[in-house]
């Protein structure tokens, strides 16, 4: 507990973080640069400065530290102030989210009961805000395949904390969390495709895991659950065949225009193992060259007319376009930090295929809960950008290596 803040360091960055991410449409007028990544830096070095200790770090880590100096340095010499700036701020923002982060993290009690009371604290702040949504957007509130306008809560960001929130909220067991969760699922059952998914997939691992029904449920409260989740079942088949019907969920050019970005992508990252620093990948890729990619060249071999007329009119759009997001941070993170960014990825799944035995065993209802949010979040952004969600994505991180170890899970 910090005596200067009288909150948790761990409150600190959440909650501050959380309020300057909200407001950041505000504060771009008050910085030339990212609005919010200035300020989430600036709350980093506080809570650094503010906690005064610094724990040890392994010899990975230390290395992309200074892997993430080098990267700086040499990329504003080449580029200069106008464009190497905002590479030098996300790679000080990365920087100090991780220094920060991992010096809160492991003195921090009650960690999950904390990170359960923001989502809650979230939950009511999207209530309010769709009801107020509601009075201003009138019949402009809801846009089919993209979902629900909020007026405060910034998207992405409301999808991601949505899908996170919903087996933290299931968690609970109790009336509010329940409705609040299910509110939640029936918001991503009419959005996106990769929502539909990830909602439909984190229903059925959160009925399965988080619900013990032989035992402290009663018989009202088994129905209740029972019958609610068959309904949101058919109700996102009926979703998705009445969209599917219009193609308004399954649209093949959706697909072609990932499979385009990911060819090219993943061929920028065969030409540089050692990255190309964060959000440079998408401004340097050539969508008009006649080297498309293993992966189109693949799809090509079917020899499909259709699809293969899509990828040339979709490589001939972004070929016009200066900035064409990659719709993955997965990719994000390998593009920008090359091997670093790829061993981290194939550590984290290894840990994650690791622990899905512990699903099935007697471990606590709380790790199975933030286990389903983290396997739910990494499904959608593994197909959709969160640029500006670095730092929760490494305290989310942060807060499931620290869980697993308080449940020894090895």
């Amino acid at each position: 507990m910090s005596d200067f803040f009288k909150i948790s360091y761990f409150d600190f960055l959440l909650y501050s973080n959380y309020f300057l991410l909200t407001i950041s449409v505000f504060l771009q007028y008050l910085f030339p640069y990212d609005a919010y990544v200035i300020s989430s830096i600036l709350l980093n070095l506080i809570a650094i400065l503010v906690h005064g200790k610094i724990r040890k770090y392994n010899f990975l880590v230390i290395l992309f530290f200074i892997y993430l100096i080098f990267n700086s340095v040499f990329y504003y010499m080449e580029h200069g102030m106008e464009h190497g700036i905002g590479l030098v701020l996300r790679n000080l923002w990365l920087f100090t989210s991780i220094i920060a982060i991992h010096n809160i993290i492991y003195g921090e009690k009650k960690i999950f009961e904390k990170i359960q009371n923001f989502f809650m604290l979230f939950s009511i702040l999207v209530l309010f805000d769709l009801t107020l949504s509601l009075f201003l957007h009138a019949g402009n509130i809801y846009t089919a395949n993209e979902g629900f306008k909020f007026v405060f809560i910034p998207s992405p960001l409301d999808k991601y904390f949505m899908l996170f929130a919903i087996p933290l909220l299931l968690c609970r067991r109790d009336t509010k969390g329940f409705l609040f969760a299910s509110l939640f699922i029936v918001i991503m059952l009419l959005g996106t495709r990769s929502a539909i998914i990830s909602v439909f997939l984190i229903s059925l691992l959160s009925i399965f895991f988080l619900f013990n029904f032989k035992k402290n449920i009663s018989r009202a409260v088994k129905f209740i659950i029972l019958t609610i989740s068959f309904i949101l079942i058919f109700l996102s088949i009926f979703i998705i065949i009445q969209r599917n019907s219009s193609d308004e969920v399954f649209r093949l050019d959706s697909s072609v225009a990932r499979i385009v970005i990911w060819s090219e992508t993943f061929q920028l990252i065969e030409k540089n193992l050692f990255g190309y620093g964060p959000n440079v990948a998408n401004q340097i890729i050539d969508y008009a060259d006649d080297e498309p990619g293993k992966l189109i060249e693949y799809i090509q071999g079917f020899e499909d007319t259709e699809i293969n007329k899509l990828i040339k009119q979709r490589s001939r759009i972004y070929s016009t376009r200066e900035n064409v997001s990659l719709h993955s941070v997965i990719l994000y993170f390998m593009t920008a930090y090359g091997l670093f960014g790829i061993m981290f990825f194939i550590y984290f799944f290894a840990l994650l295929i690791l622990d899905i035995r512990k699903l099935f065993g007697n471990y606590n209802t709380e790790y199975k809960a933030y286990y389903i949010s983290v396997i739910s979040l990494l499904i959608f952004i593994s197909v959709n950008n969160f640029i500006s969600g670095i730092f929760f994505m490494t305290l989310f991180y942060y807060i499931y290596i620290q869980l697993r170890q308080k449940n020894e899970i090895y």
